[in-house]
């Protein structure tokens, strides 16, 4: 969820950078009038120099100089300007949507496919430049990719293995606990025997829960749809809430599955839905045998009335 909401920060922030037709170039013109294109090059700059700490900002840096120069005064070619209209759309419409939506810090990567119909431009661009010989480029780009499969290595392996824990102190002790933002891919397959212990497996009269629609979904991959599995979230259940309906199994009982460590923390909030609730153990999901995430399950028992869901 930190990062999440992290990364719709940063698409927000994106649309608000005073270059071009993005929203803070136009807060920028109307400001400064036509002075407002010295900004670029220091902008250009700053993300140039944030790209040495994650080498990204050195491809939004050349997408936002291939948005200017589609809007620019030297009359670019009309591929370039349509394909920047056709770019600044989804991303002025979605960053909007974003910022006024109930579910906002989950709508950031909608404004993408603008953003990706600016790599037919840049494409363009470094095809340009590199048949011009140019020198300095051919070496960013392959020092670009480079790093970028190392990182991309790195973190690949180390969400399969966990090898990264196995390092020095000062590592393990960044990665210890929740730190870790590698757990949030970790798969629930040992739910499957978990269930199968307790007797629950294929039963028409049990129906599966969590609170949060990423959760249940992996609760679901785990199960291998052996059961239904409903996500019960007042906020954001996203696509859940049009698979199924608490209606439907009114009478009969939940299983529980979160990372809610006690009964009252349930009980409150679904001590109104169901006539019981008792925890019935937990399950622990790692990598190469380390337990790194605690599960914890509830039965709650005789759903009494529907869970409301925002929408669905």
């Amino acid at each position: 969820m930190a990062l999440a909401g992290w990364a719709g920060l940063l698409i927000t922030a994106l649309n608000l950078i005073p270059a071009g037709q993005l929203d803070g170039g136009h807060a920028a013109y109307v400001l400064l009038g036509r002075k407002a294109g010295r900004f670029l090059p220091f902008l250009v700059g700053a993300l140039l120099l944030l790209g040495l700490v994650w080498t990204g900002w050195w491809i939004w840096a050349a997408l936002v100089v291939e948005l200017v120069r589609s809007f620019g005064r030297a009359r670019p070619q009309p591929q370039r300007r349509f394909l920047a209209w056709l770019a600044v759309t989804p991303i002025v419409l979605f960053t909007a949507v974003a910022a006024y939506a109930s579910t906002a810090q989950r709508l950031f990567h909608w404004g993408m496919p603008g953003y990706l119909l600016l790599f037919l431009p840049l494409g363009d661009t470094v095809h340009r430049r590199l048949a011009q010989g140019g020198a300095a480029l051919r070496w960013g780009l392959g020092a670009t990719a480079a790093l970028s499969l190392l990182i991309m290595t790195v973190t690949t392996t180390h969400v399969a293995t966990g090898w990264l824990k196995d390092g020095p102190a000062w590592l393990t002790t960044a990665l210890a606990g929740e730190k870790d933002p590698s757990l949030e891919c970790i798969d629930f397959t040992a739910l499957e025997g978990a269930f199968a212990e307790r007797g629950l497996l294929g039963r028409r009269d049990v129906f599966v829960f969590s609170d949060i629609w990423f959760r249940a979904g992996k609760v679901d991959y785990g199960l291998k749809g052996q059961l239904p599995v409903l996500a019960l979230s007042r906020s954001d259940p996203r696509s859940f809430a049009f698979f199924d309906r608490s209606e439907r199994w009114l009478g009969k009982d939940g299983i529980f599955v979160t990372n809610k460590k006690t009964v009252k923390e349930v009980e409150d909030r679904y001590g109104s839905n169901f006539a019981r609730i008792g925890a019935i153990g937990e399950v622990k999901v790692g990598r190469r045998g380390r337990a790194e995430i605690t599960l914890y399950l509830y039965r709650c028992e005789d759903l009494q009335r529907p869970y409301p869901l925002p929408y669905g």
